[in-house]
C-alpha cells in the first residue's frame, strides 16, 4: 500500500487492532494503543502509535524489529504504525518505578488490545534505558547543550554580515525560521529536564510546550510559564515555524499540535517578527539554565559535565542574545 493510499483514510480503534495482531504473532504479551488514534482525535495520514512488550527483547536489535513490525503493520491496517518497542522487565521497571518516564504515561493514556501471561523471561537482567527519573534528565543533558548550541549558531549568523554564506544564500525568511525552530527545540529539551528532575509525574513524549509545564514542580513551572508568555500566539504558529522545518517530510514524525503542515502551504505561515526571535532565544536560554541549575542541585556541582557542558552552552546564548540586543530580558 502506497503512502498516499494510507493517508486517504482516518485511523481507527479497528486498524489498530488488526495492526495489534502482527504484534502478537511476533510474540508480544502487551499491546497498548496511545496517541490520537487512541483518544479519537487523530487526523488523516496520522500513524497508529503502539506501545509493544516482549517477553525478551536485545536492545541492540530494538530499532530494527521495531521497523519491520511497522512494515508489517502497516500492509495488514492500511494505516501508518509507529511501535515503541520494550521487553517486560524493562517495561514492569519503568512504568512502575520511573514515574516521569514515557512508559509510566502510556500506562495511564492507553488502550489494551493484548495482554498475556509472559513465558520466558530473563528477570535479572540489566534493562536498556534509564533505571531513574534522574538519570533520563542526565541523559538529555547532552542533546539540551546540542539544541542550546544550534540556537546560538542560528542567532549569529543571522546577526552577522558575515554569516556561512549556505545560511546566507538562504534568506532572511530561512534564517528566522532556523532561529525560531532551534531556540523551540531547546526549549523543549529543557523543559523535558525539568520535568524528569521533578520526579511528580510522566513526562509526554509531545512537543508542545504547554503540554511539558504538567509535570514541572514549582517554582520552575512558574517561571517556565513566565518565559513562554510572550510565545504564545492564537494559531499557535511557533510550533508550526518547528514543524514546517522539521517533520512535513518526515513519516516517522506527527505533531499534535494544531493544525497538519502542508510544505506547499508554509508560505501562509506567519514570520516571527524581530521581538518575537529574541525572546523565544532568550527563552532558550533561560529555561536551558533553569534546567542545569535543577540539575546542578540535584547532582551537585561539578560532578557530571552533561551538567556544566548544557550550563556553559546556556550562559553563553544568554550573554549573546543580551549583548547582541543591548537589553535584559
Amino acid at each position: 500500500m502506497t503512502v498516499t493510499e494510507i493517508q486517504q483514510s482516518v485511523p481507527s480503534h479497528a486498524d489498530a487492532a488488526k495492526a495489534a495482531t502482527v504484534m502478537t504473532s511476533a510474540g508480544a504479551n502487551l499491546v497498548l494503543l496511545h496517541g490520537r488514534v487512541h483518544s479519537g482525535t487523530a487526523k488523516r495520514g496520522m500513524p497508529i502509535k503502539l506501545l509493544v512488550v516482549l517477553d525478551d527483547l536485545r536492545y541492540s536489535d530494538r530499532s530494527k524489529l521495531a521497523r519491520e513490525l511497522e512494515a508489517q503493520a502497516e500492509k495488514v491496517s492500511g494505516q501508518r504504525v509507529e511501535v515503541y518497542l520494550t521487553d517486560r522487565p524493562e517495561w514492569d521497571h519503568r512504568h512502575l518505578k520511573v514515574v516521569t518516564s514515557f512508559e509510566a504515561w502510556v500506562a495511564a493514556n492507553s488502550l489494551c488490545l493484548h495482554e498475556s501471561d509472559p513465558v520466558d523471561v530473563m528477570w535479572t537482567k540489566e534493562i536498556g534505558l534509564p533505571y531513574s527519573s534522574q538519570e533520563e534528565a542526565l541523559r538529555m543533558l547532552p542533546f539540551l547543550a546540542r539544541a542550546l548550541l544550534n540556537t546560538h549558531t542560528a542567532w549569529t549568523a543571522a546577526s552577522t554580515p558575515t554569516a556561512d554564506p549556505v545560511v546566507a544564500l538562504a534568506g532572511e525568511e530561512a534564517k528566522k525560521l532556523n532561529i525560531a525552530t532551534q531556540a523551540h527545540m531547546a526549549i523543549e529539551l529543557g523543559m523535558k529536564c525539568l520535568g524528569h528532575l521533578s520526579e511528580e509525574a510522566p513526562v509526554e513524549f509531545t512537543h508542545s510546550l504547554y503540554k511539558l509545564v504538567e509535570p514541572i514542580r514549582e517554582p520552575y513551572k512558574r517561571q517556565v510559564l513566565d518565559l513562554l508568555a510572550p510565545l504564545r500566539e492564537p494559531d499557535n504558529s511557533f510550533i508550526k515555524w518547528r514543524t514546517a522545518a522539521f517533520y512535513v517530510d518526515d513519516e516517522d514524525e506527527d505533531i499534535d499540535d494544531g493544525d497538519e503542515i502542508d510544505v506547499e502551504h508554509f508560505q501562509d505561515i506567519p514570520q516571527p517578527t524581530e521581538n518575537y526571535l529574541r525572546d523565544i532565544v532568550i527563552a532558550a536560554a533561560e529555561i536551558g539554565l533553569l534546567a542545569t541549575g535543577f540539575a546542578t542541585a540535584t547532582f551537585g556541582h561539578g560532578t557530571h559535565y552533561n551538567v556544566t557542558e548544557a550550563q556553559a552552552c546556556a550562559q553563553t546564548l544568554r550573554k549573546t542574545i543580551l549583548s547582541l540586543t543591548n537589553s535584559t530580558p
